[in-house]
C-alpha cells in the first residue's frame, strides 16, 4: 500500500491535524535547541485541537431524489466543537506569536 492510500489528506483540516500530531511527536522525541520546546508543543496542541473540532463538525448529508442518492459533505458545529475550535485557534495564535518573538 502507498502512503497516500493509508493517509488521505483531501481537506485542509486533515493536514492541520497531521502537522499538529507530527509537531507534538517531534517535540517529545527530539531535543530541539533552536526554538523553545514548550512553545512548539503548545502550537502542536492548538493545531490538533483545530483538527479535532473540524473532524467533529464534518457530517455527510444524504439526499434521496428520483432513485438516486446524493451524499453532500457539510460542516455543522455544535457548542463543544465551537469551544474546542476557539481554544485551538487561541493556542495556535498565542504560541505562533511567542515563537515569532523568540526568533527576533
Amino acid at each position: 500500500m502507498k502512503i497516500d492510500e493509508i493517509i488521505k489528506i483531501d481537506i485542509w483540516w486533515k493536514a492541520v491535524l497531521c502537522i499538529g500530531v507530527a509537531l507534538c511527536a517531534c517535540v517529545l522525541i527530539f531535543n530541539i535547541d533552536i526554538l523553545n520546546r514548550k512553545h512548539l508543543l503548545g502550537l502542536g496542541i492548538g493545531l490538533v485541537m483545530i483538527g479535532i473540532s473540524m473532524f467533529m463538525a464534518s457530517k455527510i448529508l444524504v439526499h434521496r431524489e428520483y432513485n438516486a442518492i446524493y451524499q453532500i459533505p457539510i460542516t455543522r458545529h455544535n457548542l463543544i466543537s465551537y469551544i474546542i475550535l476557539g481554544v485551538g485557534i487561541t493556542l495556535t495564535a498565542l504560541f505562533l506569536i511567542l515563537i515569532t518573538i523568540s526568533l527576533i
